[in-house]
């Protein structure tokens, strides 16, 4: 029998880390189709080029590419703007299906339309630039010279970033909004109680009280009914809504009113809201309560080994059945992002003491928690990738950019420019490339998560909680200073260390 389990449960990790074979084939598909896509064009560019174009400087070339940038704004422009409806659409409508379609149109349009921003924001930067010194200045001119060029490792640093802040926002969204449900459906946190519904004793209160995850701890008195004479509404305990805990959510609790679990009262009980049963107290007599489904019964429901059900009344009704209830449950609260630590307490605290039991909302909450931190972890993972593949593409244009400018550099370095001067020149033109596109990356991606939470969400009657990932916006940021400083570093140490007279000669 264990050779058997053993086997099954390896049969049930390999298929875990198994990977399906249609995935592959249309990852190697997608990669290769969009290589073509982007090597077609500037082959065909090229291949129309006149000769004579080629080998001079044709006024013919520039209008062609003043109509390729309109045609760019216009085309762009379109596509992004019918993304974005499409985003809205897809929000109202809870669609991810829409969602994804108006994610591709509008990633589409921003991949005509961000090289073009880049045009309009480089001459801004430069401004900025300007009254910072002699170094920030000439690092503001060459990106307004070279803007055409670096718009395509600035789109890459986009699009990897928006992607990134994106699924960071619908992350922490997500979470929040399952979180604040909970809190809703589930006013209390945590129950602790026996295994067979016995009163809790003083030395256990003190245990549960010492849990240092747990900010609030509340002692709720109960009394034990018979099961077999309460078959109407089955109900195997009666505890009191401690007095702290009146304002919480309960609408119709008053002395006749008892409080029922929802699931119970919807899936198992033939009852009808405000309906009245009789409920036969340990000594026999009967008392007649109205029965509702509420929230907070289902919270005080813990499952023991008499798989017994709870219902909610208040102190002064609970007193008419037993004046000398005792504490039978604890109630606890916890704040923040506390339900792991406060869930693997309670665990250690049920194998310390096997009498006692725990439920509520805390293992869910903690369930949510692990799934947020490892999809948090995957994500911050994929960005140290994009900065790998945008320090690299950024290296790229800064090298080339320095290699075409060695005239200059030389004439600056003959009239006394400081090689730390031109090392500074350089980083601060790749710095401000690579903070362009993380500001765009934000302005992207803040949106686009928002719009994949609320397409989501399958109902109105659930509120989104938008929660915008100020963390990780200031990991992209700094993310994008270090691409700038490793991106530069090369062609800046390049630059520097040329004599004038060597990179004036190599130049003529």
């Amino acid at each position: 029998s264990t050779r058997k389990e053993s086997s099954a449960a390896s049969d049930v990790y390999k298929r875990q880390l198994s990977v399906p074979a249609t995935w592959a084939i249309a990852a190697f598909t997608a990669t290769t189709v969009m290589t073509l896509v982007a090597a077609w064009a500037p082959a065909v560019s090229v291949r129309k080029l006149p000769p004579i174009a080629a080998l001079s400087a044709s006024a013919t070339t520039e209008r062609g590419s003043v109509r390729s940038n309109r045609a760019g704004w216009i085309v762009g422009t379109i596509l992004t703007g019918i993304g974005a409806a499409g985003l809205t659409a897809a929000a109202l409508l809870h669609d991810l299906l829409i969602a994804l379609a108006a994610g591709v149109v509008a990633a589409i349009g921003l991949i005509i339309l961000v090289p073009l921003l880049v045009r309009v924001i480089s001459p801004l930067v430069a401004r900025i630039l300007a009254p910072m010194g002699t170094t920030a200045k000439l690092a503001g001119d060459n990106l307004v010279r070279t803007a055409r060029r670096s718009g395509t490792v600035v789109l890459s640093i986009a699009l990897g970033g928006s992607l990134v802040i994106a699924m960071l926002t619908a992350i922490s969204s997500g979470a929040q909004t399952s979180i604040a449900e909970l809190d809703s459906k589930y006013p209390v946190d945590a129950v602790v109680t026996t295994v067979d519904g016995s009163p809790l004793s003083e030395a256990q209160i003190e245990r549960v009280r010492g849990l240092q995850h747990a900010t609030g701890v509340t002692p709720v008195s109960g009394v034990r009914l018979d099961a077999e004479q309460n078959s109407q509404s089955q109900v195997d305990y009666l505890v009191a809504l401690p007095d702290s805990m009146a304002d919480r959510t309960v609408e119709h609790l008053n002395d006749d009113v008892m409080l029922l679990s929802p699931s119970r009262f919807e899936d198992t009980l033939d009852l009808r809201e405000g309906e009245s049963v009789e409920v036969v107290r340990p000594d026999g007599s009967a008392l007649t309560l109205r029965v509702y489904p509420d929230p907070i019964a289902e919270g005080a429901s813990v499952q023991t080994d008499s798989g017994a059900s709870t219902a909610v009344v208040s102190s002064s009704a609970l007193n008419r059945f037993d004046q000398a209830a005792k504490p039978v449950q604890l109630w606890l609260d916890m704040e923040g992002n506390n339900a792991t630590r406060l869930a693997e307490e309670l665990h250690e605290l049920v194998k310390t003491d096997p009498s006692l039991t725990f439920g509520g909302t805390v293992q869910t909450r903690a369930l949510y928690e692990q799934v947020t931190t490892f999809m948090t972890a995957f994500v911050l993972a994929m960005m140290a990738l994009t900065v790998v593949i945008s320090a690299v593409g950024l290296a790229s244009v800064i090298a080339l950019s320095v290699t075409e400018r060695s005239r200059e550099i030389a004439l600056l370095r003959a009239l006394g420019v400081q090689r730390r001067g031109v090392q500074g020149m350089v980083v601060i033109e790749a710095v401000a490339l690579a903070l362009i596109g993380a500001m765009l990356s934000i302005v992207i991606g803040i949106p686009l998560g928002i719009a994949a939470v609320f397409s989501a969400v399958a109902s109105d009657s659930i509120s989104v909680i938008i929660a915008i990932p100020w963390t990780g916006i200031a990991i992209l940021v700094l993310a994008a200073l270090l691409i700038g400083v490793i991106a530069a570093t090369g062609p800046a140490l390049r630059a520097a260390r040329t004599a004038p007279a060597q990179a004036l000669a190599r130049v003529e």
